[in-house]
């Protein structure tokens, strides 16, 4: 499997099914791999949500790769049935043929033995030359070109995300953190500090929240930074206090 550098990485989501745009599930493999990732010091730039339509799949791979991103990860739509089209939509944005994979079919025979049908069948046409995703829970996916194609049950792509990142990602000594802080103000008191730090400061990523759920007014200040970056915890917590001390307002670094 491809070997990855963390400066080399723009990562990009698809999640494809129309369940998902009907809010019939929760897209919740978007949101594991995206928290996975950050963790990694690896945030995903994009993220999006389409549904079971092979021009539709392939336009928006064609736009990413024109875009730079990879890698681009889809998550959805690998399964028999007919509407099951990631395999021939992703053949098409990388303008290549799809056919029989016979490893794929052999694993395939192995998982289903006399249970293999037609529509299982339609899980080994993949687009050619490509290589397989292992899966320890079912069929496998595949990879071609910087595009990674993985089933849409969470627990197979949890697993084979993991087996990625295992073999593909071998220097993950840079670690993504988050401070934040809570204070008893509004957005409109605090942000134009805010907005001065996120200057100071243009490859750390800050945001400001507003509580509107709260009876008392308060807005909490993110932080979200990496071991690259030209910033430590000694210089957020003094922002903090900055503010606080500036305004005279409570707050709690959580």
């Amino acid at each position: 499997m491809m070997q990855w550098q963390h400066k080399d990485l723009k990562p990009a989501i698809i999640s494809i099914g129309d369940e998902i745009l009907f809010g019939e599930i929760e897209n919740n493999n978007a949101y594991w791999i995206q928290k996975k990732f950050f963790a990694l010091g690896i945030p995903f730039q994009k993220s999006i949500s389409i549904g079971d339509d092979i021009l539709l799949i392939s336009n928006e791979i064609k736009s990413l790769k024109n875009q730079g991103y990879f890698p681009i990860i889809t998550t959805g739509g690998l399964g028999g049935t007919h509407d099951d089209v990631s395999r021939e939509g992703i053949a098409k944005a990388l303008d290549l043929d799809y056919c029989i994979h016979q490893e794929c079919l052999k694993k395939l025979h192995e998982l289903y033995k006399l249970e293999i049908t037609d529509q299982r069948k339609r899980m080994a046409i993949l687009p050619k030359n490509c290589d397989l995703i292992e899966n320890p829970l079912g069929a496998p996916g595949f990879y071609i070109n910087g595009v990674y194609a993985l089933p849409g049950f969470p627990q197979m792509f949890q697993a084979m995300v993991q087996n990625i990142l295992d073999q593909s990602l071998h220097s993950t000594h840079i670690k993504s953190i988050t401070q934040s802080c809570l204070y008893n103000t509004t957005e409109g008191v605090i942000a134009i500090d805010v907005e001065n730090f996120s200057k100071k400061f243009p490859l750390v990523n800050v945001g400001i929240y507003g509580n509107i759920d709260s009876s008392l007014r308060q807005t909490t200040v993110k932080i979200r930074y990496n071991d690259t970056h030209n910033i430590n915890d000694k210089t957020i917590e003094s922002f903090f206090l900055e503010i606080a001390n500036k305004y005279q307002i409570e707050y709690q670094i959580i």
